[in-house]
């Protein structure tokens, strides 16, 4: 299956960054008089400026259309561009972009269609925004969270599954082989039961649910025994228990968002994994404790209520960027 721009040349990263300076700047409200015309003289001067200013102002078609008409490169490019979108706010969009949301959406998209960014080939998958529930070859169940990959690598001796990025729990059938469930930063064995695992970029969350598992960080030669109702973090430091977190970590599979006293800011990141674009939560809020169940299939609204809760207003700079700010 061919994408947008398949029979188009490559762009550079340097002219990809460039055209999406030009639209932040353009779409900011803050643009001076002099900057349409000089946009218009950087598209002008060359005509992979021209290409890559067309493949932004294409990029909304994309999305809205392709979802129906291919739904395949619609998983594939929202899984991908979310991803890389978190990569890219933490290393580098506030210093290249000044935190732009279009600039941060912006590159993992038109990157994504040069090639430079991976795409996941997982055996099973979620989009953005998408929960979805599987039922593994052992017949035990897998339901994958918003933007998730999971693979299968079992053989007659061990049941293996790899999260490649996500979140899933497993609801293990019971077999003569052991169940191991592989993430980023580390394992869980378990026989039976029922078990959560949450990747994050330094760490992955273990929460045990029903039976009991063994789990492992990278690196780490000793295993240590997890119970029901037991959550662990598992990171290049080691294995550390966590007592009161600040939400209910198996809420979406009921289609809910369910935090307790969490910070503003926290629970903006939470709502930005069901949603593809950027997040801003003005600094004067962050710290707003805020407790509530959300229901997921409308982040608008959670925004909204978010807001209101906060003593704050909810405001739409783009489609793709939407920010909590003082009233």
């Amino acid at each position: 299956m061919s994408t947008l721009f398949d029979t188009q040349p490559p762009l550079s990263e340097d002219i990809v960054q460039q055209a999406i300076l030009w639209r932040i700047r353009l779409e900011s409200g803050e643009a001076g008089f002099g900057v349409p015309d000089a946009c218009l003289t950087w598209r002008q001067s060359h005509p992979d400026h021209e290409l890559a200013w067309q493949r932004l102002a294409k990029m909304d078609a994309v999305f809205e259309s392709t979802a129906t008409r291919a739904p395949q490169l619609a998983r594939d490019t929202l899984v991908s561009t979310d991803s890389e979108r978190r990569k890219i706010t933490r290393r580098r969009a506030l210093r290249m972009l000044g935190g732009s949301a279009f600039g941060v959406v912006g590159i993992s998209m038109l990157a994504n269609e040069k090639g430079t960014l991976s795409r996941f080939n997982a055996d099973y998958a979620t989009r953005v925004g998408e929960r979805m529930q599987f039922v593994l070859p052992d017949s035990s169940s897998a339901w994958l969270n918003t933007n998730t990959a999971l693979n299968l690598n079992s053989d007659r001796d061990l049941r293996q599954v790899s999260l490649a990025h996500g979140e899933v729990q497993l609801e293990v059938a019971s077999d003569s082989r052991p169940f191991q469930v592989v993430s980023q930063h580390g394992k869980a064995y378990t026989t039976g039961g029922r078990i959560l695992v949450r990747q994050e970029p330094d760490f992955d969350l273990v929460e045990v649910q029903a039976g009991e598992a063994r789990l492992q960080a990278v690196g780490r030669p000793t295993e240590i025994l997890a119970e029901a109702g037991q959550l662990h973090k598992l990171s290049r430091h080691g294995s550390t228990r966590v007592s009161n977190p600040g939400m209910d970590y198996s809420a979406w599979i009921e289609g809910v968002l369910s935090v307790r006293n969490m910070p503003l800011k926290q629970v903006l990141d939470e709502v930005s994994r069901y949603r593809t674009g950027f997040l801003r939560c003005d600094p004067a809020l962050a710290g707003v404790q805020v407790s509530g169940v959300y229901q997921l299939h409308d982040t608008d609204r959670i925004l909204q209520a978010l807001a209101r809760s906060a003593n704050g207003v909810l405001r739409y700079r783009t489609r793709w960027w939407a920010e909590v700010v003082t009233s």
